[in-house]
């Protein structure tokens, strides 16, 4: 799977001075008190999907439809360092695909990178991409552009190609990830950043400083056959790439703190940097994508509703188009959800479709196969089904694209506080629905889901050591991260299960308040 999300870093923002690089196992749990910075670090992911995707002035934008913190002023760390007057985020993502001829022999895919990305404020509220790193297993890309969108800088392993970007800029865009272009060009032609001729010609000027310039085209050219790889892997095969005895004389000895070797290798990765960087596009594009978000305010049982043209592709995050999801639903998709919900809550939900609206309703009667004629409107039971049934609608719709999917896609899911007005029975019932639903999609190898849970719940905590002790879930997929605010700034501290169930490194008292 390309562009799967393994960690994930905020940096400066509300509370959160530095969250570190926290991993994201299937299923992780964000605990702390009231105003500690859980929700912040969640619904970043919310801030990036208003964000990407859509055209606007600056980079990032704090004020949409999924999120409001106002602006990049009220959303930076009050503490922030003059020198660190940016919001920051990092995202660890495994299989980036790279497309480009050079690259290919070392796989298609890059199997773990880490991206940083900085932004600042511009003017008018308005912000911009100030850094930009992106490691690719043992080297860096670094970018650094200013309020007009001009690189700065450009380091690939701290070597300068200054002298290639000067008057680069970064592409305005739907995408935070920077394509550039030299803007000297005419209308017809744009030269991109990492342009194979220039990245041929790089190569071709650093060859001739072992090979010596009077070597011939044909065997010059061999270089190009050299592809990205390990630092021992190109060492070898820079050994063999020309057939020459002054090449082979003058790299006999070649080592990865040689200064030819660096350079030549930092020139290699220049060759290809726009292939890289459309990849992690691509990447974030489909982390962007992949996210569903149920909040803590959800919308409240109404006797009918009137049927709207609604989108239905995501549950709405207060679960406002609910009702239009369900009566969207073929009836062997309906029977389906049905029997799923009832096989976890022991109720069955139904529709009832009249002219011009429909009405959800509430089967909680034993034995009673009948759904159609026995039941309660949803508006006449209690306000806990009305408020689990967002949750329960995209678990239920993750185990169908499950099924179905042959390509394997990802699905992050970030709910908070699930445990509103339901009962400790019904929580424990809800995290077994949490489990499988990580569990199938791991057997199944198809859409991926990974499970981010902010919650205030001792029953969710031990529910879940339960599961592990009992081995209905493995104690590695599970991480819990304690945030803890003091003096206006939040530490995250992680705790884990062991395989016993117990947990480790929990702080005393964290729920009785001592």
């Amino acid at each position: 799977m390309s562009g799967e999300l393994l960690s994930f870093q905020v940096k400066n923002l509300r509370s959160i001075k530095d969250s570190g690089l926290l991993d994201l196992p299937p299923l992780s749990i964000l605990i702390g008190e009231n105003g500690s910075g859980k929700s912040s670090f969640m619904r970043f992911f919310q801030i990036l999907q208003q964000s990407m995707g859509i055209s606007q002035k600056g980079a990032l934008s704090f004020y949409g439809d999924y999120v409001d913190f106002g602006s990049f002023k009220e959303s930076i760390h009050t503490f922030h360092d003059n020198e660190e007057n940016y919001i920051g985020f990092s995202v660890k993502l495994k299989g980036i695909e790279v497309e480009s001829r050079l690259f290919a022999r070392y796989g298609k895919n890059l199997e773990e990178s880490t991206v940083e990305f900085r932004i600042e404020e511009a003017s008018n509220n308005s912000t911009y991409l100030s850094f930009f790193k992106i490691n690719i297993n043992d080297d860096n890309i670094t970018m650094a552009f200013d309020k007009e969108d001009k690189i700065e800088k450009i380091l690939i392993n701290d070597i300068d190609f200054a002298s290639e970007i000067s008057s680069l800029r970064k592409l305005r865009n739907k995408n935070l990830v920077p394509i550039c272009f030299d803007m000297r060009q005419s209308e017809r032609y744009l030269y991109r950043l990492g342009d194979e001729r220039a990245g041929r010609e790089l190569l071709v000027l650093q060859t001739k400083k072992k090979a010596g310039a009077r070597i011939g085209v044909k065997k010059l050219n061999s270089i190009f056959k050299v592809p990205y790889d390990s630092h021992a892997d190109l060492i070898k095969n820079l050994q063999t790439a020309i057939d020459s005895v002054t090449w082979k004389n003058s790299i006999a000895n070649l080592s990865i703190d040689d200064k030819w070797y660096k350079e030549f290798r930092a020139k290699l990765i220049f060759s290809f940097i726009t292939p890289i960087l459309m990849g992690l596009r691509r990447s974030m594009e489909k982390l962007v994508d992949s996210i569903y978000y149920v909040g803590p305010v959800r919308a409240t049982a109404q006797r009918y509703y009137r049927l709207q043209e609604l989108d239905v592709s995501k549950i709405d995050p207060s679960g406002l188009n609910v009702p239009t999801f369900i009566n969207s639903l073929s009836n062997t998709q309906l029977n389906d959800f049905i029997e799923w919900v009832n096989r976890y809550f022991h109720f069955k939900p139904f529709r009832e479709r009249r002219t011009g609206h429909t009405a959800i309703g509430i089967n909680d009667l034993p034995d009673s196969d009948n759904i159609d004629k026995k039941g309660f409107n949803l508006a006449d039971m209690g306000f806990g089904y009305s408020q689990v049934l967002p949750i329960l609608l995209q678990l239920w719709n993750f185990t169908q694209e499950t099924g179905r999917s042959r390509r394997r896609k990802e699905k992050i899911f970030l709910i908070e506080q699930p445990e509103l007005h339901l009962h400790p029975a019904f929580q424990v019932k809800l995290v077994q629905a949490f489990i499988d639903a990580v569990n199938v999609s791991q057997e199944n190898k198809s859409s991926k889901v990974k499970l981010i849970i902010e919650t205030h719940s001792q029953t969710i905590i031990n529910a879940l050591g339960r599961a592990v002790e009992d081995e209905k879930i493995n104690h590695n997929d599970i991480a819990i991260y304690i945030f803890d605010k003091k003096e206006g700034c939040c530490s995250i501290k992680k705790s884990t299960f062991k395989q016993n169930g117990l947990l480790e490194e929990w702080p005393y008292g964290f729920f009785s308040g001592e």
